[in-house]
């Protein structure tokens, strides 16, 4: 069953991740084509090796996962090619780690809350017990008198009963 549920979780972030990628490349790929700046010049250098390395390794790891033309040369990607593989890559990487950081800052802060709750639940019980520990000891003391008063009674019976006795 959880099984199931973690596949059709994966299919449907999977799912409604693909077009925010897709956005977002596209979006940053216009920008970057569009600005002239010396740091947009050097990013987008940095984005086409990015792109040339993505390339390079996933298909030296399709052929090993199929086991096809292992010795064949991989060919480069045109400029353009490797600069839309690596924006959409980074932005992938950016969409699947958020998709991944929320449930795992969700899960702490659950887990969070749940120590809070029996940090504070101890605290109750601590006090609870305290004051029944208190209330124990009162106890033990009115007993005590009790029992003091008990037996002076039955000293006062008695020595009455005596004096009864001697009257007779």
């Amino acid at each position: 069953m959880s099984v199931f549920v973690f596949k059709a979780l994966s299919v449907l972030i999977k799912t409604t991740a693909r077009p925010l990628v897709s956005w977002f490349s596209y979006y940053n790929t216009q920008m970057i084509k569009e600005s002239s700046h010396h740091e947009y010049k050097i990013l987008k250098k940095s984005l086409i090796n990015i792109g040339q390395s993505y390339n390079y390794y996933y298909t030296k790891f399709n052929r090993r996962s199929l086991g096809t033309q292992k010795y064949e040369p991989i060919k480069l990607l045109s400029n353009e090619q490797a600069f839309e593989k690596a924006a959409e890559f980074l932005t992938e990487i950016f969409v699947y780690s958020i998709l991944i950081i929320i449930p795992i800052l969700e899960y702490r802060r659950n887990n969070n809350l749940k120590k809070m709750k029996k940090l504070n639940e101890m605290s109750v019980l601590l006090k609870l017990n305290s004051k029944l520990e208190l209330e124990l000891e009162r106890n033990l003391i009115e007993k005590n008198k009790i029992k003091e008063i008990e037996e002076n009674t039955n000293k006062l019976y008695i020595i009455k009963q005596m004096q009864l006795i001697k009257k007779i």
